[in-house]
């Protein structure tokens, strides 16, 4: 019996120790930029979004040149200005 229980202790202590350090690799990032791992989810879900959304407009502007003419620049530059004035949090 005291051979399940220290071992059932080991393994807690192995299970505890695993979801820390998981926790920390999905928050050390986040955390650097002042940010929650909630916040920093929206924020590269918007950017993400936009980048695909702005690509397709990209390809098509590829064809019809007279369409989407600053779109994929436009995105360009608003998420570096926003990149900038995060880090400088």
């Amino acid at each position: 019996m005291k051979l399940l229980a220290s071992i059932s202790k080991y393994t807690v202590s192995k299970i505890i120790t695993f979801f820390n350090k998981l926790t920390r690799k999905f928050t050390e990032h986040p955390h650097s930029l002042g940010e929650t791992y909630m916040e920093h989810l929206s924020c590269a879900l918007y950017y993400g979004l936009s980048m695909l959304l702005t690509g397709l407009a990209v390809i098509i502007h590829a064809f019809f040149p007279f369409i989407f003419v600053t779109t994929g620049s436009d995105l360009a530059k608003e998420i570096c200005k926003d990149v900038d004035k995060r880090e400088e949090l």
